[in-house]
């Protein structure tokens, strides 16, 4: 399960120290389906900075 508001302040606060580097996308959780956890962090990453790019809060 991604924690949502974690994870979005996690990123909000990456990007305003200012790194601009590639996300290393690690999942260690209860399923065991790890690649398909790991494309729901990439879409949540993705659609993050896509909503702050057009000023979505």
């Amino acid at each position: 399960m991604l924690h949502a508001e974690d994870y979005r302040r996690c990123l909000m606060a990456a990007d305003a120290a200012g790194f601009r580097g590639p996300f290393t996308l690690i999942y260690d959780g209860p399923n065991e389906n790890e690649f398909g956890n790991l494309l729901i962090e990439r879409d949540f990453i993705r659609r993050h900075f896509q909503d702050a790019r057009a000023g979505v809060a």
